[in-house]
C-alpha cells in the first residue's frame, strides 16, 4: 500500500487497505483528499523515488520514467532534489526509452522553467539539438547573452529574432539607457518617452537633431494637453521648436486660445508653469508663436497670418504691461482700447474693465468711452452671473459700426471679486448722473486707435518706421516685441 501511495496510485492503494489493511482506509482517503487539495507533507526523498528505482531495477524504464515524473512540485519543495529527478526520466529516455525523448525532455524543461531553473531547461534543449526552443528558454529567463552565444555557434538563423526580442524586452521594462548603449538611440528615445520622462527623450532627440527633437516636442506637447497643461506645452514648443504639420498647428492653435482667454500665464497653485515674479507677459505662448509665425513664413505657408495675429494680441497684452510699467497713461489707454478688436480671443470682461479704466484715467472727454465700456463691462458680470456662455443676449447698440465685435464668448468665471465690482458699480452710477458725461463712443477717436495700432503692429512685426503712429505707443509695443524676439 506504501509504494502505491508513495506514487499516488490512490486507487491500488485504496484497494489493498480495504482488502489487507481495512483500518487504515479512513486515514488513507484523508490522505489522498489532502494530497487533492495540494497540502500534502513533504516525503523523504528516498519515498519519493523508491517506486522510480524499483522499476528501474526491474528493468520498466518506461514505468520508471513515469515514476520519476510523477514527482512534482506539489510533492517536493527542494528544487535541488526536483531537478536531479527530472533528470533521471530524461537519462532514462535517452538510455532506454528513445521514442519519448522528445515528450520527456518537453515535460522537464517546462518543470524546470516553472521553478526557474532556465539555464538547465534550454541545455536540455540542446543536448537535443532543438537550439530554437533552447534560445527561447533562455530568452525567457533573461539569459540574452548565452542565447547569442547559442545563435553564433549552433543557429545563426536566429541571431536577429533574438536581437528584436531584446530591444522589445528592454524597452518593456524601461531600461532605455540600455538601449541607447547598444546603439538602439531612436528605441531609447521611445522608451523614455513611454514612460514620460520627457526631460531625457528629449536631450537624447536634440543629439539626433531637429527633425526628431521636434517629433518628440510633438508628443510631450501633446501629453500635456491631455492633461489640460497649456502653459507647459507652450513652454516646451518654445523651447525645442514647431512645426507647420497641420496636426501641429491645431494643438499651437488650441495653446493660444487656451492661454489667451485666461489672459495670463499664472496656473493655480501648485500646478506649476507659471512665469516668474517679474517676468514679462505671456512668455511661453509669444516665444512658441514667435517660432510658429517664423517656421511658416520661412516655408511660405499661406495660413501665418492667422497666427500672426495671436502672436500681435499676447504682444498687446505684454505692451500694456510695459506701458503700466512707464506710467504712460495716453499709451495704455489706446492699448486697452485697441485690444477691444479681439473679444473673441480675449476674456471680454477684462479687456472691457481695463479699456474702461483706462479711459477713466485720463479724464476729461475719455470718461465718455470710460462710461460705455464700464457699462458694458457690468453687464458681461450679469451675464456670467447667469452663466451665459456667450455674448448673444447683450444690447449692442452702443457699439454699432464700430470694429468692436458683437459676438463673443462670455467667461465662465468673474475676473473681478464682488468688492471691486461693486465699486465699478457705483462709479457707473455716478457717471450717469453727471450731466457732462454721456454714453457714447467717439467713433472718429476709435478709428484712429485702431488704425495707429495696426500701423505699430506692422512695423514692429515686420520691420519699418511707424509713419504717423505716437513715438511712445511705438517704443512701448516695441520693447514688448523684444522681449521675444
Amino acid at each position: 500500500m506504501q509504494a502505491y501511495t508513495d506514487a499516488s496510485r490512490w486507487k491500488d492503494a485504496t484497494r489493498i487497505a480495504k482488502e489487507f489493511l481495512p483500518h487504515k482506509v479512513a486515514g488513507l482517503a484523508q490522505e489522498q483528499a489532502a494530497f487533492m487539495r495540494g497540502e500534502t507533507a513533504e516525503e523523504s526523498v528516498d519515498a519519493l523515488v523508491a517506486p522510480a528505482r524499483a522499476f528501474e531495477e526491474g528493468r520498466e524504464f518506461a514505468k520508471a520514467i513515469d515514476a520519476y515524473l510523477a514527482v512534482t512540485a506539489v510533492r517536493c519543495k527542494e528544487h535541488d532534489v526536483l531537478e536531479a529527478v527530472w533528470e533521471n526520466a530524461v537519462k532514462l529516455a535517452m538510455n532506454h526509452v528513445p521514442e519519448r525523448i522528445g515528450e520527456v525532455v518537453g515535460i522537464v524543461t517546462k518543470r524546470l522553467v516553472e521553478i526557474n531553473r532556465h539555464a538547465q531547461a534550454a541545455e536540455l534543449y540542446e543536448g537535443i539539438d532543438a537550439h530554437r526552443e533552447a534560445i527561447h528558454v533562455y530568452m525567457a529567463g533573461g539569459m540574452w547573452e548565452q542565447a547569442r552565444q547559442l545563435c553564433r555557434s549552433a543557429a545563426p538563423q536566429h541571431a536577429r529574432e533574438v536581437e528584436e526580442a531584446h530591444k522589445q524586452h528592454l524597452a518593456k521594462s524601461g531600461a532605455a539607457a540600455e538601449l541607447v548603449q547598444g546603439g538602439d538611440v531612436h528605441a531609447g528615445i521611445e522608451t523614455y518617452a513611454q514612460r514620460n520622462d520627457w526631460e531625457a527623450a528629449l536631450q537624447l532627440a536634440t543629439q539626433q537633431g531637429p527633425h526628431m527633437l521636434v517629433k518628440y516636442a510633438t508628443l510631450h506637447g501633446a501629453y500635456l494637453l491631455q492633461q489640460d497643461q497649456y502653459v507647459q506645452a507652450a513652454a516646451v514648443f518654445a523651447r525645442h521648436g514647431t512645426s507647420t504639420q497641420p496636426p501641429n498647428l491645431q494643438m499651437y492653435r488650441r495653446i493660444a486660445k487656451e492661454i489667451l482667454s485666461r489672459g495670463t500665464e499664472s496656473q493655480p497653485q501648485g500646478a506649476g508653469g507659471a512665469a516668474e515674479p517679474g517676468a514679462p507677459p505671456l512668455p511661453s505662448l509669444r516665444a512658441m508663436l514667435h517660432k510658429v509665425v517664423l517656421c511658416m513664413r520661412q516655408g511660405g505657408d499661406e495660413g501665418h497670418g492667422e497666427f500672426e495675429r495671436l502672436l500681435w494680441i499676447a504682444h498687446l497684452t505684454a505692451a500694456q504691461a510695459v506701458a503700466a510699467e512707464r506710467g504712460a497713461a495716453d499709451a495704455s489707454k489706446r492699448l486697452a482700447v485697441a485690444m477691444l478688436r479681439y473679444l473673441r480671443e480675449v476674456p471680454a470682461d477684462r479687456a472691457f474693465y481695463e479699456a474702461g479704466m483706462a479711459c477713466k484715467a485720463q479724464g476729461g472727454e475719455g470718461l465718455n468711452m470710460g462710461f460705455v465700456f464700464l457699462n458694458r463691462y457690468l453687464d458681461i458680470t450679469e451675464a456670467v452671473e447667469e452663466h451665459e456662455p456667450h455674448s448673444t443676449s447683450l444690447d449692442n447698440s452702443d457699439f454699432a459700426n464700430t470694429e468692436i465685435p458683437f459676438d463673443f464668448p462670455l467667461p465662465e468665471q468673474q475676473f473681478l471679486g464682488e468688492a471691486e465690482r461693486e465699486k465699478v458699480r457705483d462709479f457707473v452710477l455716478e457717471l450717469s448722473m453727471n450731466a457732462n458725461v454721456q454714453q457714447a463712443l467717439n467713433h472718429d477717436e476709435l478709428h484712429a486707435i485702431f488704425s495707429e495700432a495696426d500701423v505699430v503692429r506692422d512695423a514692429c512685426m515686420r520691420g519699418g518706421r511707424a509713419a504717423g503712429a505716437s513715438d511712445e505707443l511705438f517704443s512701448i509695443v516695441q520693447a514688448a516685441v523684444g522681449q521675444i524676439s
